[in-house]
């Protein structure tokens, strides 16, 4: 039976969602459970809140005993993921929790200082700015501090029924002979070892999981020469003190600093420095230092944090053992910049199947479909992110070299200057838009997709900077095709096949398919959703789309003239070898 956790209400806290810290209870390890999450960061919490709610006993450990304030990690969550968060219902909860107050969000703003000069003016509201993206989903960007996210997540997952344990860390992980694997926990309180059965076991627990490394799978990568730090510091009243109004997101560029520079909450502010040789030392004052470069005024500046990280990538050589899996950073690394939307879905694709399995209705392959769909991705996201930071530098160090005048410099020649900096900056504006890796999630070699005969000899290939829908195989239903089905398929909690058909179906077909979904023990919502004819635009209009949990398509056809069964059985991991009837044979009743 779950525990409820406890919020440790915060003296003096003037945010929301800084009021209170969420506490982990040191609860009784069991002898077992059907999984067992390993890692308590907002990708092991997102994956005990997604098997909760499919009905999916989960039980999570985690190192910490409480979600501290003190971690300034991953503060915007792009499209995708907040599309996922609507469906686990934890959206309203997130927006109520802010730690910056609404109106001081917005596009970054480009400056030389917070208290200097504009480089790029800064005139594009936050729905401007998705203009581009809104076509594509009807979610909308939100920047929280990451303890936020999960303490969010871990809250909604214990009352869905998941049990939370702090204070305990894997030790190793072995196959266990009579089916999954068993754990070996740390009480590190007491430096007891137990050990827990499990049917599944994910490892959730960051770049240097232990479980991984047991469960003997090795990662490959881009070596690293040079690293960053992101770092976290206090500036109280930091407007009031400067007299500049306030912005949260800031781009800065002068001799001392060159990145971005972002509020938190009402007191911290976050910022990557770098690069720097991977042995160099750095002192809590350097940190202060760049901080109020960034600033742009001598005024008090408390350290807080560093963290650093390799400008480099390790991804996991298989994501999945036996029935040991790997998710997050334990599967993936690489520089940032949406790492955390990469790890939340990795939850998306495999939560699902692993429910089903459990539920008795997956096919044998089901479980390899989700290494086969989530590591090309990994390897594409990840080259992309290597890139766009050896970019980022690029970009920083000629602008260095433009000889940057100091914010108290308003001469001709300094004016001058800025300008020449404002030009090349709107000339590589666009850059860092990555909305295919955002949103272009395509699983193009995965077992249980029912690919159209050469779709991929058609198909554009990845890029990072392009989206575009495409409603084949493997491609993620669009956010956006049409009210009735963005509702149900990205709807709250919705875990179901979808079967989305532009035309009202027969009465015969469609009972059939819901009876042949029924028999193998899966749920599945038909709707009618008249703008797949434009959403098509093929002459194939009368086909329809089998939607997956994750709202990736699965099989693209004609609901009247193909096999129920065998699509859903091909859909659920079971290896059914296709002949042209499957889709050409009509249906007759009792068929």
């Amino acid at each position: 039976m779950s525990t409820p956790l406890h919020r440790r209400p915060v003296p003096g806290a003037t945010v929301p969602g800084n009021a209170a810290i969420t506490e982990l209870p040191h609860l009784r390890l069991p002898q077992h459970s059907p999984v067992l999450v390993v890692g308590g960061g907002p990708v092991g919490l997102a994956l005990a809140l997604e098997l909760s709610l499919r009905g999916v006993g989960v039980f999570l450990i985690e190192r910490e005993t409480e979600i501290a304030h003190d971690h300034v990690r991953a503060r915007s969550f792009n499209r995708r993921l907040v599309e996922h968060l609507h469906r686990w219902g934890v959206w309203e909860e997130l927006t109520k929790r802010w730690t910056v107050p609404p109106e001081w969000v917005g596009p970054p703003v480009v400056r030389t200082s917070l208290v200097g000069h504009d480089l790029v003016a800064s005139t594009t509201s936050s729905s401007e700015l998705d203009s581009d993206e809104t076509i594509f989903s009807m979610a909308q960007r939100l920047g929280r501090p990451q303890y936020v996210l999960r303490s969010v997540l871990a809250e909604e997952a214990v009352r869905q029924g998941a049990v939370i344990a702090g204070g305990y860390e894997a030790v190793g992980v072995d196959e266990n002979t009579s089916g999954g694997a068993v754990v070996r926990i740390r009480d590190l309180a007491t430096g007891v070892e137990y050990q827990v059965a499990a049917d599944f076991v994910v490892a959730a627990d960051g770049s240097t999981s232990s479980v991984r490394r047991s469960a003997g799978i090795t990662r490959s990568g881009i070596n690293s020469t040079e690293k960053f730090y992101n770092v976290a510091v206090k500036v109280p009243h930091v407007f009031e003190t400067l007299g500049t109004p306030p912005r949260a997101n800031n781009i800065i560029y002068n001799k001392g600093f060159t990145n971005l520079f972002s509020l938190f909450d009402d007191v911290r502010w976050g910022f990557p420095v770098g690069p720097f040789p991977v042995g160099s030392k750095h002192s809590a004052e350097d940190f202060v230092a760049y901080a109020k470069n960034a600033i742009g005024s001598d005024i008090p500046v408390e350290f807080e944090s560093a963290g650093p990280y390799l400008v480099g990538t390790r991804i996991a050589d298989r994501f999945q053992i036996g029935r040991v899996f790997v998710a997050g950073d334990a599967a993936h690394v690489r520089p940032p910049g949406g790492n955390l939307a990469e790890g939340i879905g990795d939850v998306a694709n495999f939560g699902w199947k692993i429910a089903a399995v459990l539920n008795g209705y997956a096919g044998p392959d089901l479980l390899d479909s989700y290494d086969q769909e989530r590591r090309p991705h990994a390897l594409r996201v990840a080259q992309h992110a290597y890139n766009a930071s050896r970019y980022r530098t690029e970009i920083a160090d000629y602008i260095k070299g433009m000889a940057i005048p100091d914010d108290c410099d308003h001469g001709e020649a300094a004016q001058q200057a800025r300008a020449n900096i404002t030009r090349f900056l709107e000339q590589k504006k666009g850059w860092h838009n990555a909305i295919g890796v955002e949103f272009d999630e395509r699983y193009d070699a995965s077992s249980i997709n029912l690919y159209r005969d050469s779709q991929h000899d058609h198909e554009r290939a990845w890029d990072p900077f392009v989206y575009e829908d495409i409603l084949l195989p493997g491609h993620r239903f669009p956010g956006a095709v049409g009210k009735q089905s963005v509702e149900l398929i990205y709807g709250k909690t919705n875990s179901h096949f979808t079967l989305v058909s532009p035309e009202i179906l027969p009465a015969s077909v469609k009972s059939q398919w819901q009876q042949e979904a029924k028999s193998i023990g899966v749920v599945l919502d038909i709707i009618v959703e008249p703008a797949l004819h434009d959403a098509l635009a093929s002459s194939e209009a009368l086909e329809a789309v089998l939607v997956r949990p994750d709202q990736k398509i699965s099989c693209r056809c004609d609901p009247k003239k193909v096999r129920p069964r065998e699509i859903l059985h091909h859909a659920l991991g079971y290896n059914i070898k296709y002949s042209a009837s499957v889709f050409h044979n009509t249906l007759q009743d009792g068929s």
